[in-house]
């Protein structure tokens, strides 16, 4: 019985929780320039090439350790590699 009002508890207030959001204000000097809109095209595209080309070279230059000599990588162990 406690699990389900708990469960039901916690639906409710996600239920109730988009209703306290509200969007933010537009600002039309900053929001309506007009290389944003290029911006807003580019990005995919910047995307794909940091996903699909520069995180795999990277990832290829530091696991070799002349690419980490060449290039200066300090491959410590609080980096995580």
């Amino acid at each position: 019985m406690k699990k389900g009002l708990c469960i039901a508890a916690v639906l409710a207030l996600f239920a109730i929780a988009p209703a306290t959001t509200h969007a933010h204000s537009y600002d039309s000097d900053d929001d309506g320039h007009p290389l944003r809109y290029i911006a807003y095209a580019l990005h995919p595209f910047g995307v794909l090439v940091q996903d699909f080309i520069l995180r795999p070279l990277h990832k290829g230059v530091i696991s070799t350790e002349a690419g980490n000599y060449w290039l200066g990588h300090d491959t410590r162990e609080e980096d995580g590699y």
